[in-house]
């Protein structure tokens, strides 16, 4: 994608660039993380931006990638999650875009008490993420996060890998700090698990 202009101060920018040579914002928003050191008006800039990038070029990722990221971070989830689902729809193999589905179907809610065909598609996408990309830990931890909160907390049976294992396995694929401090700020999860994941 070209960028004409830089999103933050508007300071013009030559296709090289990745980030503005004068308030050196990132011109390509790729995690919540980076987001999340910004402010809502700067936020809201980042979002008008993409809404006019992914109308003059309607097959753009990171356009598509950025506006849902913005609408994840004012939390307005289903925004979100239309945006990650033409993201999933028409770029399969963008593992993120997996993950910040889930996180916009969870919508700040405890995974715990969640409905099951919620759990259920949540599980499925992270999956998808685990498959697309192997190295892809925060979808790992996120994983273990909801089979330890819905299926080890409430008694019940997962045919899959523990909830332990599923976090190491994360952790050793080596997950930005500021990405996990976001998850554990973007869902509601029991106060032990949320105490270990802060250690990490």
């Amino acid at each position: 994608m070209e960028i004409k202009e830089c999103p933050q101060c508007g300071a013009p920018a030559s296709p090289s660039m990745k980030c503005c040579e004068y308030c050196k914002a990132e011109f390509f928003v790729t995690s919540l993380a980076y987001l999340s050191s910004f402010e809502e008006t700067a936020v809201k800039k980042y979002l008008q931006a993409y809404k006019k990038m992914t109308v003059s070029n309607p097959d753009d990722v990171e356009g598509y990638m950025g506006l849902a990221l913005c609408y994840l971070q004012m939390g307005t989830y289903p925004l979100a999650l239309k945006g990650f689902q033409k993201i999933v729809d028409d770029f399969p193999d963008v593992a993120l875009a997996y993950y910040y589905e889930s996180l916009a179907i969870i919508a700040g809610r405890r995974i715990k008490i969640m409905p099951m065909n919620d759990v259920k598609k949540i599980e499925n996408l992270l999956n998808t993420a685990i498959q697309v990309d192997d190295s892809c830990g925060i979808a790992k931890i996120l994983l273990g996060v909801l089979v330890y909160d819905y299926y080890e907390l409430n008694k019940m049976k997962h045919g899959g890998q523990s909830s332990q294992e599923l976090i190491e396995m994360g952790v050793n694929d080596g997950v930005d700090d500021g990405e996990l401090k976001r998850m554990l700020t973007a869902i509601k999860i029991a106060p032990e698990l949320e105490s270990f994941l802060k250690q990490q």
